[in-house]
């Protein structure tokens, strides 16, 4: 699982998650390669509420570190308070995708 942590669910004002985050490791001459800045993981997490809709987009970019976290505050991408009910956290990292459920206490 890429999501070690998502806490806490339920939730009235704020969850957090750890997204564990893996790096292709270059190969150099000779066979030794190491993460570094050129080697970013591309990571998108958005959330959906239960009829598929798009509701917020928390983080799209690259991480070069291994863990990431991150935390939602139950708005919308234009900072509106959404409603009390089940969301749903899509993690999709270097071609995996995990989704895992919330539940939004107001």
């Amino acid at each position: 699982s890429m999501v070690s942590n998502l806490a806490p669910n339920p939730f009235t004002s704020q969850t957090w998650m750890s997204l564990n985050v893996p790096h292709p490791v270059p190969t150099a001459p000779g066979g030794g390669g190491t993460v570094d800045e050129t080697t970013r993981t591309e990571v998108q997490i958005e959330i959906f509420d239960v009829l598929g809709r798009r509701v917020s987009q928390l983080y799209h970019d690259g991480v070069v570190d291994d863990v990431l976290t991150i935390s939602w505050d139950g708005t919308d991408d234009g900072g509106r308070i959404l409603p009390s009910g089940v969301y749903f956290v899509k993690v999709q990292v270097a071609g995996f995708k995990e989704v895992r459920k919330v539940m939004l206490l107001r």
